[in-house]
């Protein structure tokens, strides 16, 4: 399963335990496959938070992933967007792990 993670999924599941980690573990264990673009990629570096969520959407898009894993409140408020699911971490693991 192609996935793409937001950027606070990414780092809670680098530094804390529960559904981002679950998530990494999964990529990890190859489960999983995480689909970035070199500005996600940039972002992560970065270690901070862009207001702007389109890059999410489009590395989706152009990666032909069905998830946007995301707790990002106004992303999650987008929730289906041309077939992408943008869903928590909690939901993923629940759903799909």
């Amino acid at each position: 399963m192609r996935i793409v993670l937001d950027t606070n999924v990414f780092i809670s599941g680098v530094f804390f335990s529960g559904p981002p980690f679950q998530i990494l573990k999964a990529w990890r264990d190859e489960k999983v496959h995480l689909v970035i673009s070199q500005e996600i990629l940039e972002e992560y570096q970065r270690v901070g938070e862009d207001p702007d969520d389109d890059k999410f959407l489009a590395c989706a898009m152009a990666g032909k992933t069905k998830f946007v894993i995301s707790g990002d409140k106004q992303l999650l408020k987008v929730s289906d967007y041309r077939g992408v699911k943008i869903i928590t971490p909690r939901k993923f693991v629940d759903e799909y792990l």
